[in-house]
């Protein structure tokens, strides 16, 4: 047994992996969280109500921990500066290892939202160049598979929205003459990798990729057809527009989450989904299987089953 801290983990993909630790009932769990969480601390789950500024008090709550695991949002954290900060109070406190608050991409995907992943990636690669303070590795899946069951939910607490993969309304759009590949893997899949990783005894990969489901993005538009039984309305937008952050479509899905204004959606998600596009064609949304290779029993949810089962009594 060890003591794990999960840094931003009592809602949405934190809170699903949280849930998954708990189930395990292997180790001290502890969340770091800037309120309180009453349902947790109802639950029996301590939750430390921390400032990211208060570097003392960061290494005070994390001592005698083993694992740090990030969930922090990115572009909520200006200059990155929560999880430098705790980063540096992790490598103070002597924990073991960590993991970034990654989560979806590749690295260097070229997504503005994610760049702070990047930085964050980059701080952790120059601490350790001299010789390893800090053990991590980064957990890239991919997209969600449940994002797909939208708008049923398909996870007890992670947040969805739709994508220019509409199953519900039989849509999509697309780069124009996209030849793209696709990582697709389910929360709650990742959730169960997170838990044999916590455990794994050798050193971590730097990269964690999860692959669950690998395809060509018309293959998965294909599939998509024969679950719900009909051609999809498929619309392609050209680069050049791409790279202004205009979708020519004549819709484009509405990110609606806890961490967007209401009265920036509408832009956010142009901006959001022209990125996301564009970086599906650089292989972005396409995540390596270091961990299927470590992991070779593992069963993964297949997209078919799963859009099957969401989509079997019909929208």
């Amino acid at each position: 047994m060890v003591k794990i801290v999960l840094a931003g983990g009592a809602r949405n993909v934190g809170r699903e992996v949280l849930e998954a630790l708990l189930a395990e009932g292997k180790h001290e769990i502890k969340v770091f969280s800037r309120k309180e969480v009453p349902d947790l601390s109802s639950e029996g789950v301590t939750v430390n109500v921390v400032d990211y500024s208060d570097k003392a008090a960061l290494v005070n709550a994390l001592e005698g921990v083993d694992t740090v695991l990030s969930f922090i949002i990115t572009f909520n954290d200006p200059n990155n500066q929560s999880q430098i900060n705790l980063i540096d109070a992790c490598i103070e406190a002597g924990v073991r290892r960590f993991a970034p608050s990654e989560w979806a991409t590749r690295s260097h995907c070229g997504m503005p939202a994610y760049e702070g992943k990047d930085q964050v990636y980059d701080y952790l690669r120059e601490i350790n160049k001299e010789k390893k303070v800090l053990e991590f590795t980064l957990f890239q899946c991919g997209l969600f598979l449940n994002y797909f069951s939208y708008p049923y939910p398909s996870a007890k607490f992670m947040q969805i929205f739709p994508m220019p993969i509409d199953v519900e309304n039989c849509r999509a759009i697309i780069h124009k003459d996209t030849k793209a590949q696709i990582t697709l893997t389910s929360v709650q899949d990742l959730a169960r990798i997170v838990t044999k990783a916590v455990d794994y005894e050798s050193a971590w990969p730097e990269v964690s990729g999860v692959r669950a489901n690998q395809m060509p993005v018309l293959d998965f538009i294909k599939l998509c057809e024969k679950i719900r039984g009909k051609k999809f309305i498929v619309e392609s937008v050209e680069k050049s527009d791409l790279e202004k952050g205009i979708l020519t479509s004549s819709w484009f899905p509405v990110i609606v989450h806890s961490s967007v204004s209401e009265d920036l959606r509408d832009a956010f998600s142009q901006s959001y989904f022209s990125a996301f596009i564009l970086a599906l064609e650089r292989g972005g949304w396409n995540a390596s299987n270091e961990w299927n290779e470590l992991l070779p029993k593992f069963c993964f949810t297949y997209a078919e089953e799963f859009l099957s089962n969401v989509w079997k009594h019909g929208p």
